[in-house]
């Protein structure tokens, strides 16, 4: 054999390894990732809809950080892994449905959690119906009672709400008469309409109802329409309700305040009102004081530096919720009739118990703002 051809062979023979070693990587890394689809294809990806800026990113930010303490929690427990896509939705119906539908049609979640804002949610379910996509939802309107089959919620409905302060204020109070200042959206008009009804249904009579529109910056207006009452039911978000005690101050109203949404523990409702603040009495959703819930509060104050705003344990409950029902893909297929049929989960904002509309019925606290702290009055349920 010349050295040439020799050569020749050699240089074959090397061509021929060098490929075999080629495709025996390209092997491996198919196998890697058909390894990694397999391991995707058994993960649980819930969407998060919660405001991070606006009016009521205190809250959004609680939500999104409990959300994340139940992922954390369900991954560290399960073989089946959860993955969180977290969408701003800053109480605008819009702005709402865009994120819902990036997270169903790019992201591909499988179930949803929040809105918030009543408005959202009455906003986007139709989609989340359409979409057969199970949301479980912290918006309090009554209307979303009726917002489909996929819908729940694990705070009571504003209904409940305004029947048990319209009872408190006419009953125990001793009050007869009352004004109502009250937002303009979806959540505002559905309470002052559960609460007219109940206060009217005892022989309580209302003086007179003003509305103003969301994000106004000035309730003088309407103000001086009601200055003329002796007690003042504010159905209103943070904002508005500081400028509404700081602007009654301003016009030297001398009236008892009462506050119908959850938000007086929202620090910018000090913030702009000050002391005016001061004797507000109002109604919320009563903190569990239950193992369960104290062992959130106290982890989520370890990991974020803060006690969880409201609406933060309700957030850490929808996500448990799904943890503990799926445990494999396919459970998904009756994630639905699973969740109507739940009774008494042990959650860490109180026992959830879904009935036929999807709505939960839990106590309320009522309070009252005394040396600038928020102070049980009663539990009423």
């Amino acid at each position: 054999m010349h050295k040439q051809e020799y050569q020749i062979i050699v240089f074959l023979a090397s061509a021929i390894v060098l490929a075999m070693f080629i495709a025996g990587c390209s092997n491996i890394n198919n196998a890697a990732d058909n390894t990694n689809a397999t391991n995707n294809s058994e993960s649980i990806k819930i969407g998060l809809l919660t405001p991070l800026t606006g009016d009521l990113a205190n809250y959004g930010t609680g939500a999104r950080n409990a959300a994340q303490m139940a992922i954390d929690d369900i991954n560290n427990n399960s073989s089946i892994k959860f993955e969180l896509v977290i969408e701003d939705s800053p109480c605008n119906p819009n702005l709402a449905l865009n994120a819902l539908n990036k997270l169903i049609t790019i992201d591909k979640v499988d179930a949803l959690s929040g809105p918030i804002c009543s408005s959202e949610m009455l906003a986007i379910a139709p989609k989340v119906n359409d979409y057969k996509k199970i949301i479980i939802s912290t918006a309090t309107s009554p209307e979303i009672t009726n917002a489909g089959d996929y819908v729940f919620r694990d705070v009571p409905s504003d209904d409940l709400r305004a029947k048990f302060f319209a009872r408190f204020i006419y009953q125990t109070e001793n009050i007869t008469k009352i004004a109502i200042i009250y937002e303009n959206d979806d959540a505002g008009v559905a309470y002052e309409k559960a609460f007219v009804d109940e206060f009217n249904r005892l022989g309580g009579k209302i003086i007179i109802a003003e509305q103003y529109d969301k994000g106004s910056p000035d309730m003088r207006s309407q103000l001086t329409k009601i200055s003329g009452a002796d007690d003042i039911l504010m159905i209103s978000f943070p904002t508005e309700t500081g400028m509404i005690l700081k602007q009654s101050r301003e016009l030297g109203i001398v009236a008892r305040f009462f506050e119908g949404f959850e938000i007086m523990s929202d620090p910018q409702v000090a913030e702009i009102a000050g002391n005016a603040t001061e004797g507000v009495i109002f109604i919320q959703a009563k903190t569990s004081v239950d193992k369960s819930g104290e062992e959130f509060r106290q982890r989520y104050l370890e990991r974020f530096g803060a006690q969880p705003p409201f609406y933060s344990a309700e957030a850490y409950d929808s996500i448990m919720i799904y943890g503990a029902l799926l445990k494999h893909r396919s459970d998904l297929d009756t994630l639905k009739e699973r969740l109507y049929a739940l009774k008494n989960f042990n959650g860490a904002s109180g026992t959830i118990s879904f009935d036929d509309n999807g709505d939960v019925t839990k106590p309320f606290e009522i309070g009252q703002i005394r040396n600038s702290k928020l102070e049980t009055i009663t539990i009423v349920s």
